[in-house]
């Protein structure tokens, strides 16, 4: 059992045929001091660009190996040694110039909770005339339909690190009915090395409709900014668990890959300095990093999203209260609808997805948990920036100052800036988008002016010679 479990656990980090390599070595999960769970006799290695793996492999007596095929450029990789060096190792090797960053390869989790119950259909609706839009109470709570007035997502591309998207057909598997019309871009599932970032699990399709559901379709659900492009990568397993070395070559990747926006709908409760070192080159090339905050309100933020880099987002009922689930305090950088099951009603989020854990089959299923949350945040955030406003630090501000606060009392109790706006937020993209191509052409301005100014003063000397 320990041998199986091992084996499931690596392949969150390796391809499948590395985890057979590794499984017999591996004497499966641990904690590190602080409680972590992490995968024994592994660590995480940024290395640096001009270091040789090959020789720093001979120096420590590492067994290394890249995260995936896509993490050679950035040298990203994983170390096999004995668990009993594996303390003397790591201190070391933070020491030495030709590593990064190094630290434990921790284990990560999702953050929701499903209800497998198929939701009922309902009458056709306006705008949009998906029959389930009239009881997605939490779209009209975002003022959602102020949004698409103007724009609904258009040419924006948001990477979805989670369990991967049902959108290709296959043996035991088929792409869910309401995904027919998005939008979807080429990722990668880390989990089994292969192209087609499948869900085994339902939260990664699930976050993805509530993104860029098929909307105006006449069937289903609507997605927030459904004119989107979903980037999905696969980075947890069918069973909603993985590694921090996934996490951090994703997000390399879907910087790499100029994503707008990426979400994270995971996390673990101990920081990983290669991980933060992936999440400040991703804001680096232009990507909003926004991740859920997790489902236990007594204790810290977890990683990512405790990161300063990183958008935290804490979960609302339909009542706009925050939910008993939710991480609170006053880290929480914005609220969102995660919804919170109640027995026979509407108050879940509903979206199109596989039945939890079961690719054969989907349907209409209500989600609840800060992953949720932070699924709307990046819908809304893509409509920002289609909307014409350029870059993370411009984006996350329009989202702020557009929420609705609830004061300094409710930033403390873990609202954040408030509830996220769409309706608000996209009337406040237009102001700012103005704003910053103004910027843009005002060197241009400038150089044309001094031209004027210096034809205007050679004219006055030839006039007074």
């Amino acid at each position: 059992m320990r041998k199986q479990l091992c084996l499931a656990l690596v392949a969150a980090t390796l391809s499948a045929a590395q985890a057979q390599k590794v499984a017999t070595s591996c004497d499966g999960p641990s904690t590190w001091e602080d409680g972590a769970e992490r995968i024994r006799g592994m660590l995480l290695l940024d290395l640096d660009d001009r270091a040789d793996p090959a020789q720093l492999a001979h120096d420590y007596g590492l067994e290394l190996e890249f995260v995936s095929l896509h993490s050679q450029k950035d040298k990203l990789m994983v170390a096999r040694l004995p668990e009993a060096n594996l303390h003397s190792s790591l201190a070391a090797l933070q020491r030495d110039p030709r590593v990064s960053a190094a630290s434990p390869n921790y284990v990560c989790q999702l953050y929701s909770e499903s209800d497998n119950r198929p939701t009922g259909m309902a009458g056709a609706q306006k705008a949009p005339n998906d029959p389930l839009y009239k009881i997605q109470w939490n779209f009209h709570m975002l003022q959602s339909e102020e949004a698409w007035k103007k724009n609904a997502g258009q040419n924006v591309r948001v990477a979805t690190v989670d369990t991967g998207l049902a959108y290709w057909n296959g043996p035991g598997r088929h792409r869910v009915e309401d995904l027919a019309e998005t939008r979807v871009l080429e990722g990668y599932d880390f989990v089994h090395g292969q192209v087609e970032a499948w869900d085994e699990h339902g939260q990664g399709t699930h976050m993805a409709g509530t993104i860029a559901q098929s909307t105006n379709n006449g069937l289903g659900a609507a997605g927030l900014a459904n004119q989107a492009q979903i980037m999905p990568f696969k980075v947890l397993d069918g069973k909603g668990r993985g590694t921090f070395a996934n996490v951090a070559a994703a997000i390399r990747l879907a910087g790499d890959r100029e994503a707008h926006v990426i979400v994270l709908g995971l996390g673990g409760p101990k920081g990983s300095e290669v991980l933060h070192e992936s999440i400040k080159y991703a804001r680096s090339r232009g990507s909003l990093i926004i991740a859920a905050t997790g489902v236990k309100p007594n204790e810290e933020i977890p990683f990512p999203a405790a990161y300063p880099e990183v958008m935290a987002i804490s979960a609302v009922d339909y009542k706009g209260k925050l939910t008993s689930y939710t991480t609170r305090g006053p880290k929480i950088d914005l609220a969102a609808p995660g919804g919170q099951h109640r027995q026979n009603d509407y108050s879940g989020i509903v979206q199109n997805t596989i039945r939890q854990g079961d690719p054969r089959s989907s349907g209409y299923y209500q989600w609840s948990g800060t992953s949720m949350a932070a699924a709307h945040v990046a819908g809304v955030a893509a409509l920002v920036a289609a909307n014409g406003v350029k870059g993370p630090d411009a984006i996350e501000k329009v989202l702020k100052e557009t929420a609705r606060s609830k004061g300094s009392k409710g930033q403390k109790e873990g609202y954040g800036a408030g509830i996220v706006d769409a309706g608000r937020a996209v009337a406040k993209a237009q102001q700012v988008a103005a704003f910053q191509r103004t910027q843009e052409q005002l060197p241009l301005g400038l150089w044309l002016a001094g031209l004027v100014g210096l034809s205007l003063n050679r004219r006055r000397k030839q006039e007074c010679s």
